[in-house]
């Protein structure tokens, strides 16, 4: 409460405002969507969204952007929620590689600390960085000289907040281990970026990211290509677009071409070796629907993925070997998303 009373939000804001947006990276667009953004934070919005066309730099826009509130005093411990660690590892090295000024590093100038990856979420690049794990004193016992950005998922926060028991889709990605509920105070952040806020989630999934969000006492920024329903309906003011029509128009972005192919594998379907060799078994629970050899074709497939209305949705492909029952229970077989 202290900290609050301090802070001088209004002259924050005019200084963010007064401030000439014109980092050499910037395009035209990605600086209309910082001004709109600022815009809002200055009237006092808590929830906004920015929606802009896969492609046109929503990171880096948002890394700029940060960069901003941090340097005018608007914001100070922000928090960039993503939903996969491979995402977060990327925003990471977004962070650590900005330059707001020429030979100054973002990660030179304020912390910049993520949660603990596993080799795999990083690629080539990323794994030049050596990124810091944030100390959780940071999130228990938040002062008001921390200036830090903070990247996390959406998961292992909720994990943080509410315990291992909270029902969040991972996908392919295992839980964090390290990953329990500590004591986190609503003040720990006073802004929070949730990228690709478009998730497709189930209800209870939903109802967790919105608890997670809703947790903190801070102005909400969400990025998204595709606004699905709960986003809009939880951040509410698109407050700024950035249309694929007019990125192609723009010159940002390449428009693409249709073209129509003729082939027997779209209607008939086609195995990567003999169908012979191969069955199709879809799993559903404890049921296993089995197709014999040289019946896998694209209308049977889609005849299974429609069989049962389910978020989990795989096709496994395996070796007969001469069998024509699997050598494995489905929880020992490896999958693929369909």
């Amino acid at each position: 409460m202290a900290e609050l009373l301090d802070r001088d939000f209004d002259g924050a804001t005019q200084e963010l405002l007064a401030t000439p947006n014109d980092h050499p990276r910037l395009r035209p667009y990605q600086t209309e969507a910082n001004a709109a953004t600022e815009q809002a934070i200055a009237s006092r919005k808590c929830h906004m969204l920015l929606a802009m066309a896969t492609g046109t730099g929503k990171t880096f826009t948002m890394v700029n952007q940060a960069y901003r509130l941090m340097k005018s005093g608007v914001a100070k411990r922000i928090l960039f929620l993503v939903d996969r660690r491979a995402l977060a590892a990327q925003a990471v090295r977004a962070f650590a590689s900005f330059e707001p000024e020429v030979g100054l590093k973002f990660d030179k100038v304020y912390e910049v600390y993520s949660q603990r990856f596993f080799r795999d979420d990083l690629d080539d690049d990323s794994r030049k960085f050596d990124p810091q794990v944030l100390p959780s004193s940071y999130l228990q016992d938040p002062h008001a000289g921390h200036a830090f950005v903070y990247v996390s998922t959406i998961q292992r926060m909720s994990i943080n907040l509410f315990g291992r028991d909270v029902i969040f889709n991972v996908g392919d990605e295992d839980i964090d281990e390290d990953a329990d509920r500590i004591d986190i105070p609503i003040h720990a952040f006073d802004l929070i970026i949730a990228d690709e806020c478009h998730r497709g989630y189930t209800s209870s999934e939903v109802a967790v990211w919105r608890q997670t969000l809703d947790h903190f006492d801070a102005i909400k920024i969400g990025l998204t290509a595709t606004p699905a329903a709960h986003t809009t309906s939880y951040f509410k003011d698109v407050v700024f677009r950035y249309e694929y029509e007019r990125a192609v128009r723009e010159g940002f972005l390449v428009d693409y071409d249709v073209v129509a192919v003729k082939s027997d594998v779209r209607i008939n379907g086609n195995l990567p070796v003999c169908s012979s060799c191969w069955s199709a078994y879809r799993l559903s629970s404890s049921r296993i629907l089995r197709f014999e050899s040289g019946e896998v074709t694209a209308a049977s497939i889609s005849a299974v993925l429609n069989w049962r209305s389910s978020s989990s949705r795989s096709i496994c492909f395996e070796p007969l070997l001469g069998s024509t029952t699997p050598t494995s229970s489905p929880s020992s077989r490896k999958t693929s998303p369909w």
